[in-house]
């Protein structure tokens, strides 16, 4: 089975993106990769929501040309021009389905809806969040229990109370720029 890690960059109040869903808040990561690299070439396939699909398209170039990207979405896009593979079924079949045939890390990215639920049906194995030092105020929450959609048969509804994810720490680490890497493991596993 895969490790499957969410990683993404959240700000001191826990949000992921700006209201209208930018980024552009974040560093330029000219200046520091904060282990990025080295952790993508770890990773073997890629996982996101529509939304951070979208946005990515948008970007000058395709990043993860040499990777296998698998989108969820109810709506997939008429063109596929970096051919992705685009997953209308629930995160736990496709853990079951597709991410079963890699043995090293699936990253989870990005998808505060995608991500809340991989973790209420228990999928994610670790976190790996960058905590930006901004404050953004509003914006989208690291986790989405609120907008979750209900596609995750055993997970409680949405507006009922997500059950705790426990965590252990595995490692930190800061940066100059006071970024701090915050890296845990489930509890669970």
């Amino acid at each position: 089975m895969p490790t499957i890690i969410y990683q993404v960059a959240a700000s001191l109040d826990g949000f992921i993106a700006d209201a209208d869903g930018g980024v552009d808040w974040l560093p330029d990561s000219e200046t520091d990769d904060y282990g990025y690299e080295a952790f993508y070439a770890g990773v073997q396939a890629l996982v996101m929501g529509r939304r951070t699909y979208d946005q990515a398209i948008g970007f000058d170039q395709w990043l993860f040309a040499d990777k296998p990207v698998y989108v969820f979405t109810g709506h997939p896009p008429d063109d596929n021009p970096h051919d992705v593979q685009f997953v209308q079924g629930d995160p736990i079949a496709f853990v079951r389905d597709v991410a079963s045939r890699y043995e090293g890390m699936v990253w989870l990215l990005g998808g505060a809806d995608l991500a809340e639920q991989f973790r209420r049906a228990g999928l994610i194995d670790e976190y790996m969040i960058h905590v930006m030092p901004t404050i953004l105020g509003s914006g989208v929450p690291l986790f989405s229990p609120q907008r979750r959609s209900a596609k995750v048969a055993d997970a409680p509804p949405a507006d009922g109370n997500p059950p705790p994810t426990r965590l252990e720490l595995i490692a930190t680490q800061s940066f100059d720029d006071g970024v701090v890497m915050l890296h845990y493991r489930s509890a669970a596993r």
